[in-house]
């Protein structure tokens, strides 16, 4: 597809046909009058008598500029379409439009006056130089506009990073709009628009992201400040686990991804967070920042990292209440209060798995739960020729067996730790207390669950599910009643 921009205007090929006709027509007229080329023998230095001869020469002429010209645009044209990949950009165009017109009008000037050559090419040369001096600047700008469209250092649609301020802070832009002095652009955060003449422009300090290898993404990052007390090699264990569970969820997200700390200060060390995004995509990078760093401080709440300058000892020991209170608002567990969490805290345990080892077995009954802390867990289902295959990835924060707790149902597929990971088990016998004590919250379970069933059924298919969860809920809520109070 040739953009607006990119088109080469021409006269139509039945257009140049007509000009080469009428150039044969006039060139026979012209001879006629004693010369094929009427322009050798007229001559109206004279003043405003114009002969015949005189105003078929003038005719001639024109004719003659106009027919190379359309010629000159109709080949451009053709190559441009036998070889897309090497456009010829319309500037050239111009500037080729504009020496034709120049050199035949000279030649023309030569002619019909008389003048001899030397003299009018030295005139000329100092009109030329007077004239590049007042226009300089102007010219400059054309002359980079052409090096900036022939080199393919940037052309309309592209993005370009620029490296902005004495911090070289990087900022991308879209190339919206090119003309002969200005390259005008759109910052993909903002939406602000700048505009620059193109050999300003060429001075700056830009990557053009589109011009690179097919894979390479925009490069964006992002800092996290922690206390010198946190293990470093946690966290940056948490953020690289952070960042493969962003790229995983968001396809916008490329495959690239670097973290680890690089600087201390005032007790606090500095944590960069590098990343690439898809440049076909117009997010802007608050949007991407956003993203990555909700899933980062989910992670680092779950591994225990503890926010405050000072340690604490909840951040420095395995405190199980404060870290399953730090996940309340997750699954079921939304819908206990303090007392509830206590006694879960005082009952549930802690669960330690390395790589490659089996936390869940298909089909399996089994009454328990667990909120993944650390780590990465991988669910496995086989195919139709018996194979094992992964279908998700659960991650820190993350709730695996709910509904084997609450219903006794059968584990659905068999789950494998894909890291070392922690967790926190609940099992039957330790809601069964809060369950027998506040019958209510049954309920309030299966309301949850059902909802979220919903939801999740709303997200695949975009029906409407408010009736059957309703109806849902009430099956949720029998399960559980038969479950652990056999009613």
């Amino acid at each position: 597809m040739v953009l607006k921009h990119e088109k080469v205007f021409a006269l139509p090929k039945w257009a140049l046909i007509l000009l080469i006709v009428l150039n044969l027509v006039v060139a026979g007229y012209a001879y006629t009058l004693g010369n094929i080329f009427a322009f050798v023998e007229a001559d109206i230095s004279d003043g405003f008598e114009f002969s015949v001869i005189d105003i078929t020469a003038v005719v001639q002429i024109l004719l003659i500029a106009l027919t190379v010209d359309t010629a000159f645009r109709r080949t451009i044209i053709n190559l441009n379409r036998i070889n897309p990949e090497k456009r010829i950009p319309t500037i050239i165009v111009s500037a080729g439009s504009l020496i034709i017109y120049s050199l035949i009008g000279l030649g023309g000037f030569i002619l019909l006056y008389d003048h001899e050559l030397s003299g009018l090419l030295a005139a000329s040369g100092g009109l030329g130089l007077g004239l590049g001096y007042v226009f300089r600047d102007r010219i400059a700008d054309i002359v980079a506009s052409v090096s900036l469209q022939v080199d393919g250092l940037a052309a309309l649609g592209d993005y370009i990073v620029i490296f902005e301020g004495d911090e070289r802070i990087p900022e991308t832009y879209e190339v919206i709009q090119m003309e002969h002095r200005l390259i005008t652009l759109k910052g993909t955060t903002y939406g602000l628009i700048k505009k620059f003449y193109n050999n300003k422009f060429l001075e700056l300090d830009y990557i053009n992201v589109t011009k690179q290898e097919p894979n390479r993404g925009f490069r964006r990052h992002l800092t996290i400040s922690l206390g010198s007390h946190c293990d470093s090699e946690k966290v940056t264990e948490i953020l690289n686990l952070a960042m493969e569970c962003v790229i995983s969820k968001n396809t916008f997200f490329r495959k690239w991804y670097l973290c680890g700390p690089t600087e201390l200060e005032g007790g606090h060390v500095e944590y960069m967070v590098r990343y690439e995004s898809d440049p076909s995509l117009e997010y802007p990078k608050d949007l991407t920042n956003r993203i990555v760093l909700n899933t980062i401080m989910r992670f680092l709440k779950a591994g225990a990292i503890d926010f405050t300058d000072i340690p604490s000892e909840a951040g420095a020991q395995l405190d199980l209440k404060n870290r399953l209170t730090a996940f309340a608002s997750l699954g079921f567990l939304v819908v206990l209060n303090e007392e509830d969490l206590t006694h879960l805290a005082q009952h549930a345990h802690f669960v330690r798995t390395s790589v490659g080892e089996q936390l869940i077995t298909k089909g399996q009954e089994a009454y328990s739960m667990y909120l993944l802390l650390e780590g990465r867990l991988e669910v496995k289902v086989p195919n139709a020729e018996g194979k094992s295959i992964t279908v998700a990835s659960i991650w820190p924060g993350d709730i695996v067996g709910e509904m084997s707790l609450l219903t006794g149902a059968p584990r659905s597929a068999d789950v494998f730790s894909a890291s070392s990971a922690l967790m926190i088990e609940i099992e039957k016998d330790d809601i069964y207390p809060i369950l027998e004590r506040r019958p209510q919250l049954i309920q309030n379970i299966s309301d949850v669950l059902a909802q979220r069933a919903a939801h999740n059924e709303r997200v695949k298919s975009g029906a409407d599910q408010d009736k059957s969860t309703s109806e849902n809920s009430k099956n949720i809520a029998k399960k559980i009643l038969k479950f652990f109070f056999n009613k």
